[in-house]
This record gives C-alpha cells, structure tokens and sequence, in this order.
C-alpha cells in the first residue's frame, strides 16, 4: 500500500518545500491554500482528504496546481 512503501525518500520532501516557497514568495499563492504532504504524512487517505477538502472548496475560477516529487512502486 502507499502507506508502506518507501514514505522517507531524501531529497523529495526539499523539492516539494521548495517547489512551495516558490509559490508563495514568487506567484504569490496564499500558505493556507497549499497542502504540503511529505515523508509519513503522504498516505493515500492523507491525499485523498486533501482532494476532497479542494474538491468542496473550489470555485469555477480557481487554479489547481498538483505536485509529486517521489518514486513510484508497483504491487504485482
């Protein structure tokens, strides 16, 4: 499951905190609007949360922007 594969990759979560930075200090997003999921936190029920909570708030107008640093597994 997402839950127990590999949740504290090394240098993933630096992206994604930069990748966030960026959006406040230079487009000027509003902190509380971002949800930042990193290492442990990032399950599959923590993202879907996530969604549903944007999924309820959002307007027509809004602008979504999604971002994975990681790796991806396969279950076979």
């Amino acid at each position: 499951s997402l839950e127990t594969v590999g949740s504290d990759l090394e240098f993933c979560d630096d992206d994604a905190q930069e990748f966030k930075e960026l959006l406040l200090g230079k487009y000027g997003f509003n902190e509380s609007n971002i949800y930042l999921l990193t290492d442990s936190d990032a399950t599959l029920i923590s993202l879907e949360n996530v969604l549903q909570e944007v999924n309820e708030s959002a307007n027509s107008d809004d602008l979504l922007v999604f971002w994975f640093s990681g790796h991806g597994s396969s279950n076979n």
